[in-house]
């Protein structure tokens, strides 16, 4: 009886532990924008992130990733940068915030394999 009720639990467990899944829905658009940038984002990248500026229900943290990436020109301008690491360093915002707001604050043109593997994961 006890292995019929751990293995659900255990299965849940997995589940809401898993990046892919603690990331909201603002956090997966901005980590495949990320995925596909080339220098700047697209002017279809660039809808995304207004809207999730616009979004009530998206928190600061998403907020201020969607402003660096909008103003992003090959790199992100340097007060963008301090904010992102801000982000970064705060264990009190959301794993996938925090990882998305550090690879955003290190591009430069385009994100590294290193940083697709990751942004893969916040998909």
């Amino acid at each position: 009886m006890k292995k019929k009720i751990m293995i659900p639990v255990f299965l849940s467990i997995l589940l809401i532990a898993s990046p892919s899944v603690m990331a909201g829905s603002a956090i997966q658009e901005m980590a495949q924008i990320v995925m596909s940038l080339n220098h700047h984002p697209s002017d279809a990248d660039m809808d995304t992130l207004h809207s999730i500026m616009n979004d009530n229900a998206a928190s600061e943290n998403e907020r201020t990733i969607a402003t660096a990436l909008m103003n992003m020109n090959h790199h992100v301008s340097a007060a963008d940068k301090q904010k992102l690491m801000k982000i970064t360093n705060n264990d009190a915002a959301p794993e996938a915030a925090r990882k998305l707001a550090g690879i955003v604050a290190g591009l430069n043109h385009k994100a590294s394999g290193n940083d697709r593997a990751a942004l893969q994961k916040l998909k």
